[in-house]
């Protein structure tokens, strides 16, 4: 079981996906802001752990209408539908933890959450139209938006 979902993990890096970000769009590299100052800020540890707390209940909340399996990379085991506090520890735990990420499959959607310790936005690959309409209005009720990067020629 675990090979299978770890194959259909490496299928769907391949996919499209959206990002579950604090900001709207993505910043112009010509941008007339100070993008690199702000995410330096967001990245402070209280900032961080406030951010992720977001990540994480939109996640909780998402596994209230589909079925999920969560793993830690790299060396923790799938978990189907791990406890809540559980859920939210190993998150939490990851903000110390440069190399880590969390994926959370929805097995049945055929889509994968991908959070990684350096970031501050999730990435949703391959989702369908119903899990990313869910994921934008949770999204929204957190103060974070859906978006989808702009095409690469």
């Amino acid at each position: 079981m675990e090979q299978n979902r770890d194959d259909q993990v490496e299928r769907l890096l391949e996919e499209s996906y959206v990002l579950i970000d604090p900001l709207p769009e993505q910043v112009p590299a010509d941008g007339e802001g100070q993008y690199f100052a702000v995410e330096r800020w967001m990245q402070e540890p209280s900032k961080k752990t406030e951010l992720y707390r977001r990540f994480v209940r939109l996640v909780l909340k998402l596994n209230c209408y589909f079925d999920l399996a969560v793993r830690i990379l790299p060396d923790k085991a799938w978990e189907h539908n791990p406890k809540p506090d559980r859920f939210a520890a190993e998150v939490t735990d990851c903000i110390e933890h440069p190399n880590r990420c969390v994926d959370v499959l929805f097995p049945t959607q055929d889509a994968l959450l991908r959070l990684c310790a350096d970031d501050v936005n999730m990435t949703l690959y391959h989702p369908s139209e119903r899990l990313r309409a869910m994921a934008e209005r949770l999204a929204a009720a957190e103060g974070l938006f859906v978006w989808e990067p702009p095409k690469q020629e």
